[in-house]
C-alpha cells in the first residue's frame, strides 16, 4: 500500500491531472473506488510526521449493525493523529447527516462523488460503504483498503449475515478483514458476547479483542453531530469512547505490524 515515503516524490501536476479527469463525469460507487486506488498510487499526500497514510473501510451485508457509528468514530480518532476524511458511500448518507448536526464538525465528511476533489487533502481515509456491497465492490474495497472492519451485534441473525460477508471476502482472497462486535449488552449477566466469540472462533473468523457496548450516548452524539467523546452530561459517553479507542488502537497496531502501510 501507499505510504508517505512512496508518495513523497510524486509531482503535483500528476495529482491535478487525475483529479480533473475523475471530476468530469459521474460514476457508480465501485468505479470511484477503482479511480481512488489509482489516485492514491500516483498522487501527492502530506501525512503528519510519523504518520503513515492508510485507508480503513467499514462494511457489512446487513444494516443496523453500527456501521456508520463505527466509521464516524474511527474517523474521529484518526483525525487526532492526522487530517482525516470520512467518505460516506451509503445512499442513505447517514454519516453526512450526522456531521451536519453541528456547524463545527470534528472532521470532514464527503460523498464518494467528492473524493476526487478532496481526497488529496487528507492523510487518512475512512470509507463507510453502502449496505450489501456487491462482490465487485468488495473486490475494489479489498484492493484499496489497508483494513476492512466488519461490525456485527452478537445476535444470531447478525452473525449469520456476518458469515455470509466473510465468505464473500474469503472467496476473493481477502486477508485484511476483522470482525468488530457492536451493540454488546452492558448487562453483566449477558452471555451474548462470549457466545458470539465462541461461534466466530469455531468459524475461524478473526475478531477484535475489544468490543463496542450499547450506550444511549451514541444517539446523543448523532443528534449533536459529534463523536461520543464530545457528548456532555452523560457519564457513559467517556466509557463509550474508551471502547472505540481500545479497538482502533488494536486495529492500528495490527496494520502497522503487518506492514500493510
Amino acid at each position: 500500500m501507499v505510504n508517505s515515503e512512496t508518495v513523497a516524490g510524486c509531482k503535483e501536476d500528476q495529482k491535478q491531472h487525475f483529479f480533473e479527469k475523475v471530476s468530469n463525469f459521474y460514476c457508480p460507487f465501485n468505479f470511484f473506488l477503482q479511480i481512488a486506488c489509482k489516485i492514491l498510487n500516483t498522487c501527492t499526500f502530506f501525512p503528519m510526521q510519523g504518520t503513515e497514510f492508510m485507508i480503513i473501510t467499514i462494511a457489512s451485508l446487513k444494516g443496523g449493525v453500527g456501521k456508520t457509528t463505527t466509521a464516524f468514530h474511527v474517523a474521529a480518532y484518526l483525525q487526532s493523529l492526522a487530517n482525516t476524511v470520512l467518505v460516506d458511500g451509503d445512499p442513505n448518507r447517514s454519516a453526512i447527516a450526522w456531521s451536519k448536526q453541528t456547524t463545527s464538525p470534528s472532521f470532514k465528511v464527503i460523498s464518494e462523488k467528492q473524493l476526487p476533489k478532496y481526497g488529496s487533502q487528507f492523510a487518512h481515509i475512512v470509507i463507510d460503504t453502502q449496505a450489501r456491497p456487491s462482490n465487485e465492490d468488495f473486490a475494489d474495497l479489498v484492493d484499496t483498503s489497508d483494513l476492512l472492519v466488519l461490525p456485527s451485534p452478537p445476535t444470531f441473525l447478525d452473525l449469520q449475515a456476518l458469515v455470509e460477508t466473510t465468505e464473500v471476502l474469503t472467496s476473493i482472497g481477502c486477508k485484511k478483514h476483522k470482525v468488530l462486535l457492536t451493540k454488546v449488552p452492558t448487562n453483566t449477566g449477558s452471555t451474548d458476547e462470549r457466545d458470539a466469540r465462541e461461534f466466530l472462533e469455531e468459524q475461524s473468523i478473526p475478531v477484535f479483542k475489544g468490543r463496542i457496548r450499547f450506550y444511549k450516548a451514541y444517539e446523543k452524539a448523532a443528534l449533536n453531530g459529534t463523536p461520543v467523546n464530545l457528548v456532555k452530561g452523560d457519564r457513559n459517553a467517556a466509557i463509550a469512547w474508551a471502547d472505540y479507542k481500545t479497538v482502533i488502537e488494536e486495529a492500528l497496531e495490527e496494520v502497522y505490524a503487518s506492514g500493510k502501510v
